[in-house]
């Protein structure tokens, strides 16, 4: 049984509103199908090195998996050899020139941000498969670590290979981001023809070139895999850009987008010492719980995100955009010193310079702004009464209280607010007693 995705046909373009309505939908052949290829060959070779795939036919979008039941167990989920397929910069191509936030864009009808958060996933025949008890119908909670309501986030998940509906596939129960029982229908092993059929998931197949947009909060998970042939899937995460990208979500390469916060601290940090620059060890310490920016900016415990250093992704990302240069320490000690080109320092201003608007933010991003300016020597004033005005805008809001609110909500704008107004007061005085 094929359940086409809602409201979706083989080569459709799909219609607004369904990702909302139905949690999920499909684009056919909206990414170059030469790219895709390109992005899973290095996977294929190490596969087939081992002798775990060969062609299914020759020629074909599908490869046969030749492995027994040890290597499916250790290479169910992307482990074992596949450990470095985890990296993103293995997926470059797809990302680099804004390829994955077009279609993103092109489906959802919003402007996108990527996050880092993201890996490739493998499903082998089930012939194969050691048996295994799991939960599945699940829904994501990544989006957790940013601002907003869930539907301002995104998975797209991007098929490597050609797959029928039950050859680990994805399924979805559609609408459960609406109305989400207590208990929605979960099994041990997958989602099997008999689920579909008696339990409402959906399922579709899939050719390479297509992707599939969905809501985090949907449920969703993979079908048993009865084919004969190796599944691999990656999965993109973002959200959309009216929102300021988190600490957590490090910058995924595309060069199209904007910084993130931690990209944009890493910039006004180096402008407090454009003379020395500074080297890895010093920029660690200062995102500690106890430097300069981690006591107002934590980052995420490392293990929470595909890639744990997002510190380091986003310092490689900053010399890829020519925003900051790497060099040898002079001191001999082997360790890398950077400093800030002309591009970085005017990027570092542009961040300091722009006020805070969500009420979230304005006593962690706001202080540590302020900070950041100062150490720099920034035009301090200019910051405070741009944020001042910002918070005319807040305050505003924050007095039109929702339909239903408790009220709880509008006292912590307000308290947010006024909290914010007495720091740019504070911070005015200094910078007149300086």
């Amino acid at each position: 049984m094929t359940v086409e995705a809602p409201g979706v046909t083989a080569g459709s373009v799909v219609r607004a509103g369904s990702l909302e309505r139905d949690g999920w939908l499909v684009g056919r052949q909206v990414l170059p199908v030469e790219l895709v290829r390109r992005v899973r060959q290095p996977l294929v070779d190490a596969l087939q090195k081992e002798g775990l795939v060969g062609p299914s036919p020759p020629g074909a979008d599908r490869f046969r998996w030749t492995g027994g039941v040890e290597d499916a167990r250790r290479h169910r989920n992307g482990s074992g050899v596949t450990n470095w397929y985890r990296d993103e910069l293995a997926f470059l191509p797809l990302v680099q020139d804004g390829h994955v936030r077009r279609v993103v864009e092109d489906l959802w009808g919003r402007r996108a941000l990527l996050w880092a958060n993201t890996a490739a996933f493998l499903k082998v025949p089930d012939a194969s498969s050691p048996e295994r008890s799991e939960s599945i119908g699940h829904a994501d909670s990544w989006q957790n670590d940013g601002i907003g309501e869930s539907s301002d986030y995104f998975d797209l998940w991007v098929p490597l290979t050609d797959i029928g509906p039950f050859d680990g596939s994805l399924a979805f129960h559609t609408g459960s981001h609406v109305a989400r029982a207590d208990r929605y229908p979960r099994t041990s092993h997958g989602v099997g023809s008999a689920q579909v059929a008696e339990e409402g998931w959906e399922v579709a197949g899939y050719s390479v070139g297509d992707a599939v947009l969905f809501r985090p909060d949907v449920v969703h998970y993979s079908t048993v895999n009865t084919g004969l042939d190796l599944r691999v899937g990656v999965v993109f995460r973002g959200q959309v850009a009216d929102l300021p990208l988190p600490p957590a979500a490090g910058m995924f390469w595309d060069r199209t987008q904007a910084m993130s916060t931690t990209e944009s601290c890493v910039l006004a940090l180096l402008a407090t010492r454009p003379d020395v620059g500074g080297a890895r060890g010093d920029l660690y310490r200062a995102f500690a719980p106890s430097g300069m920016i981690g006591r107002y900016l934590p980052l995420p415990p490392p293990g929470q995100l595909a890639r744990a250093d997002v510190l380091g992704q986003a310092i490689d990302l900053l010399v890829a955009r020519g925003a900051i240069t790497r060099a040898d320490r002079a001191d001999g000690e082997g360790a890398d010193s950077y400093s800030l080109t002309e591009a970085g320092r005017q990027a570092g201003d542009e961040w300091l310079a722009t006020p805070n608007r969500l009420v979230a933010e304005l006593m962690t991003v706001v202080p540590l702004r302020l900070a950041l300016a100062r150490a720099a020597r920034s035009d301090l004033a200019s910051m405070i009464r741009s944020q001042l005005a910002c918070l005319e805008h807040l305050e505003e809001s924050a007095d039109k209280q929702p339909s239903g609110d408790d009220g709880i909500r509008q006292g912590w704008q307000r308290a947010m607010v006024q909290g914010c107004r007495h720091l740019l007061a504070t911070a005015s005085s200094a910078t007149i007693d300086r």
